[in-house]
């Protein structure tokens, strides 16, 4: 049975920088029980804006205040 290799610091702050330059933006980091790594994400501020805003238009559409 072979022994995956350990994940560095290194190995993370690379990772974190390629992930932020493609535009995505990780908030944690599993570590499963077999070794492999999961990376969760979250969708950046603005587009939660854009959701509240379309959402509230739509209310308003919806009641007469539009």
């Amino acid at each position: 049975m072979s022994r995956r290799p350990a994940l560095r610091p290194n190995d993370l702050v690379r990772a974190l920088a390629a992930l932020r330059q493609a535009g995505v933006e990780p908030c944690t980091l599993d570590v499963l029980p077999d070794g492999t790594h999961r990376w969760h994400f979250t969708k950046p501020a603005n587009a939660d804006e854009d959701d509240l805003d379309r959402e509230l238009a739509e209310f308003d559409l919806k009641h007469g205040h539009g």
